[in-house]
């Protein structure tokens, strides 16, 4: 675990999954800057989650650093399980996490490809959502974005995106209503669903 606290203990408390690199570091920053304590997991780049933690450090923000795989339920769970052991609430969960698609064409993709999609694009959706459901307090928000690298998303992307989504729905099933966006690297944000929290 990697920390770093500008001192406000009684600040509001993000979990960003992903929120080291490409758009989960840009939204580190913003709610950082907002006055969030964000608590960002990664998986295999340590410097990369330290080189985070110690800007929003610079900008008088405050973060956490917990390496967390997103496909694996325990990790998510003890994801859970230290932020509220160190901050006594979560107040929000921004699952940013790239999506992994495959460029294989349809008829060359291989099931143990799709059982990887699934893995990383539906199966981590769900457990990130599903603990975002039973530890977000009341008034919270849950997100859910999809990072594209392309000009527009393809047909691939998007679909990971639905499966997201879908994962998400059935997770927060009774939670509220939340948010799911996808995003190409020129057009923005375009969202696709509401915002979240608890009915």
């Amino acid at each position: 675990m990697v920390t770093a606290s500008g001192g406000a203990s009684a600040a509001r408390v993000v979990i960003v999954t992903g929120g080291s690199r490409g758009l989960g570091r840009v939204t580190t920053d913003r709610l950082a800057h907002l006055g969030y304590v964000v608590v960002l997991s990664y998986v295999d780049d340590q410097r990369e989650a330290e080189s985070t933690v110690e800007a929003v450090l610079d900008a008088d923000g405050s973060a956490v650093a917990v390496r967390a795989d997103v496909d694996d339920d325990l990790d998510i769970e003890r994801l859970f399980v230290e932020t509220i052991e160190l901050f006594g609430a979560v107040d929000a969960v921004v699952h940013a996490v790239r999506s992994r698609i495959t460029s294989a064409r349809l008829t060359e993709a291989t099931l143990d490809e799709f059982d990887s999609l699934c893995r990383m694009n539906t199966r981590a959706a769900f457990i990130v959502n599903r603990e975002a459901a039973r530890h977000v307090r009341t008034g919270g928000a849950i997100v859910n974005l999809s990072d594209s690298v392309n000009r527009s998303p393809t047909s691939a992307q998007l679909a990971a995106a639905v499966a997201r989504t879908t994962a998400s729905r059935v997770a927060a099933d009774g939670f509220g209503s939340f948010i799911s966006a996808v995003r190409s690297a020129d057009e923005g944000s375009r969202s696709i669903s509401g915002r979240i929290g608890r009915a």
